[in-house]
């Protein structure tokens, strides 16, 4: 009887030591949720290690040393791009747990392993067979025999990695992980933000931006592929012209920076801390020399059209008062054609400005005011110069077509303020010339 009541009692103390938690772990999500925060993505600040291995003998390994430099044993890039890639990748992983309707798996044979290291140890993870039927990979770690699942996507992608994956592109990574941007240029920086999903330029004008133009930017860098990689040569920091461009993304992915050279009909891309130079075609130096007025939203009044209601322009002593009564325009005081005044008011509300410029230094006559006035009360008030600043505007051509008259002709370039804005503005003398006629003429 003693001896049975023993063997009952070895027996409950067995299954209740198989079904304890993994040691360290209260609940199987806490578990999850420490496997999640040290693989998917890691933690790229205290990252030391980084491999990815497949039973087929392809491998990625990285390894940071002492100096903080990272190196590779095998033929691959070790820059802070590839590395925000590989961040990219992995931040797609998730571990989830093994669903009730999957048999216990107890098999130890795995396909890839992932291994990351940090300062206090290197962790392995093992990915085994896939479970159709989930869309889904079983998976365990190094440090507990637990299965879980991991995504079908995430594996697919590690796949790629070992068998086919492009190194050539400077930068690797989706431009939809980018949120920060900012280009060092001779004379002038360049710097936009996200943030809740819209563009915002905070340097040299804290402005609005096109978004148009900052995704075909990103579209550009993020597609361009360079020609051969080079060592790099103390005689580079020699070259006349360098731009500096640094990209980050969410919090934990390696920020990535290069310094940007023209040699030769070439252009040469060094990576921050690097010793090799990516050479590629002097394309991208164009790219990255785009004014910041490219990038800004160069409406001059910002106002949506349906609010306005008031628009007063203003040249010596010819003035003129447009009005909006019933969603019709009248000029007052004077008989204009509604069509004439139609244009007239297309005319105003789509002005645009050639490029912005930080300095107050630009003095002049004024020529023209324009004030124009919404029904919540805004005011936008714009006073143009006869200040010629044709040298500052060096993308826009001197000789051009006038798309009022049609005709090719001397084109100029006017200082113009905008009242309450911490920058001046300059536009066409097309767009000034037009509205000086219509005011002589009406």
């Amino acid at each position: 009887m003693l001896r049975s009541s023993c063997r009952s009692f070895l027996t409950l103390l067995v299954l209740a030591f198989l079904f304890l938690p993994c040691p360290g772990f209260t609940s199987e999500g806490d578990f999850l949720e420490r496997v999640n925060s040290i693989f998917f993505p890691p933690g790229s600040n205290n990252l030391t290690l980084f491999k990815l291995e497949g039973n087929n003998g392809h491998s990625i390994e990285m390894v940071k040393n002492r100096e903080g430099k990272w190196l590779s044993g095998s033929n691959i890039r070790t820059d802070a791009a590839m590395l925000s890639h590989y961040w990219e990748v992995l931040s797609e992983g998730q571990a989830e747990p093994l669903t009730d309707r999957i048999d216990t798996v107890s098999s130890d044979k795995y396909n890839i392993t992932l291994v990351v290291g940090y300062r206090d140890g290197i962790y392995r993870l093992f990915i085994g067979d896939e479970i159709p039927s989930l869309h889904a990979f079983i998976a365990w770690v190094s440090f507990s025999g637990k299965r879980f699942l991991l995504n079908r996507e995430f594996v697919d992608k590690i796949e790629k990695e070992l068998l086919d994956f492009e190194t050539d592109r400077v930068f690797p990574v989706r431009k939809d992980s980018i949120s920060h941007i900012v280009i060092e240029r001779e004379n002038d920086l360049l710097e936009l933000v996200k943030k809740n999903g819209l563009w915002q330029m905070k340097h040299p004008v804290e402005v609005k931006t096109r978004s148009s133009a900052v995704d075909a930017f990103l579209e550009v860098i993020t597609r361009e592929r360079f020609d051969s990689i080079e060592d790099w040569i103390d005689s580079y920091k020699k070259l006349p012209h360098r731009v500096w461009i640094m990209i980050e993304g969410p919090q934990g992915m390696p920020v990535i920076d290069f310094d940007a050279y023209i040699y030769g009909d070439s252009l040469i891309l060094h990576p921050a801390s690097g010793d090799s130079v990516f050479y590629l075609s002097d394309s991208l130096w164009m790219v990255l020399n785009r004014p910041a007025s490219e990038f800004m939203d160069r409406r001059i009044f910002t106002s949506e059209r349906e609010e306005v209601e008031k628009i007063a322009i203003e040249a010596g002593d010819s003035k003129l008062l447009v009005v909006r009564e019933n969603n019709i325009w009248r000029a007052k005081d004077t008989a204009v054609e509604a069509e004439r005044l139609q244009k007239l008011v297309s005319s105003v509300l789509s002005l645009k400005a050639v490029r912005i410029i930080k300095e107050d230094r630009f003095r002049g006559n004024i020529i023209l005011k324009i004030k124009v006035s919404t029904g919540s009360g805004e005011l936008h008030e714009l006073e143009i110069s006869d200040f010629d600043v044709s040298y500052l505007v060096k993308h826009q051509p001197l000789v051009s077509i006038d798309p009022y008259t049609n005709n090719r002709q001397r084109q100029y370039f006017y200082i113009a303020r905008i009242g309450g804005r911490p920058y001046l503005i300059v536009v066409s003398s097309f767009d000034v010339g037009h509205l000086l006629e219509f005011l002589s003429r009406k």
